[in-house]
């Protein structure tokens, strides 16, 4: 069983592994419904079936989406914290969220890019949503 990391997060070893033998805009740009069938990937140290870490590894390219990209070393503290998409980060206030993780990062505008734009893609979802919702059943072809 791999050792937990201090704090109250889960533990990112495999996580961290798999990030180290790819790229970060592989992970971007892959459909991660089923990333083991990914050829792309190299999974070196960790397991292919590991389920724990392909929900990490999707909370990972859900977070690519809220962090600005000079800034992609805030994604695994933000796991690390149990922050896993941009609608978990919306759903907190702006100034609890500076509060709260100010220790993660020494530039609050970095926290703050993220909080808006997570904000922006909940907007967005929701959106999207009440669209899907309003739209009449079309028929089957």
């Amino acid at each position: 069983m791999p050792a937990k990391k201090k704090g109250k997060g889960p533990s990112l070893t495999s996580l961290k592994k798999f990030l180290k033998n790819n790229e970060v805009q592989l992970i971007r740009t892959s459909d991660l419904r089923d990333p083991a069938a990914n050829p792309d990937f190299k999974w070196t140290g960790v397991k292919k079936s590991d389920q724990n870490l392909i929900k990490q590894l999707r909370a990972y390219q859900r977070l690519l989406n809220v962090v600005p990209s000079t800034n992609t070393d805030l994604i695994l503290p933000f796991l690390q914290e149990g922050l896993r998409s941009a609608v978990h980060i919306a759903a907190i206030s702006q100034q609890q969220f500076l509060q709260k993780y100010q220790h993660l990062t020494k530039d609050q505008s970095v926290l703050l890019a993220c909080h808006r734009k997570a904000t922006a893609i909940r907007a967005r979802l929701l959106l999207h949503y009440v669209n899907r919702k309003q739209q009449p059943l079309s028929r089957i072809s």
